[in-house]
């Protein structure tokens, strides 16, 4: 009987379990996936991109993971810094992230935009977050949304 009141005691006492934070995940896992095509991880690239991956940038165009995987070693990073990420929710298993990136850098030899928009789709996979679609866009300096200016996040 002691045991079963030291037991009930014990789980009253227990803090509640914390629900998942999908934008904190996802920054996480983005903030990953990023490192890993710095240091051209093909194994941690692959297990961070959904297997039906698209990629659009300006330099190498059109990309599914085959093609990504195949052209890493085309990408010399100089700088990768990302600005603040913006991630809309907007289910369970889907939400979106922005962000602002700054590159200096080639691609095949040829120099990769420096300023950059990038928004990309992320689904729950296995309970993992896995990046679906990612587009780069490649904007002038003096963006009018002023590209030095932090982005708030929001959720839908």
């Amino acid at each position: 009987m002691r045991c079963l009141i030291a037991l009930l005691l014990l789980l009253l006492a227990s803090p509640p379990a914390r629900a998942a934070d999908p934008a904190k995940e996802i920054r996480l896992a983005a903030e990953k996936l990023n490192a890993a095509f710095e240091a051209h991880d093909a194994k941690a690239i692959r297990s961070l991109m959904a297997p039906d991956h698209l990629a659009i940038t300006h330099y190498a165009g059109k990309q599914n993971v085959k093609e990504q995987l195949r052209t890493l070693a085309d990408l010399d990073y100089k700088e990768y810094s990302t600005g603040p990420m913006s991630i809309n929710v907007v289910n369970s298993t889907c939400a979106v992230a922005t962000y602002k990136l700054k590159l200096k850098g080639n691609y095949k030899g040829k120099p990769m935009p420096a300023h950059n928009l990038v928004a990309s789709v992320w689904v729950k996979d296995g309970g993992q977050w896995k990046e679906l679609h990612y587009q780069e866009t490649p904007v002038d300096s003096r963006y009018p949304g002023g590209y030095s200016t932090r982005t708030r996040s929001r959720r839908l």
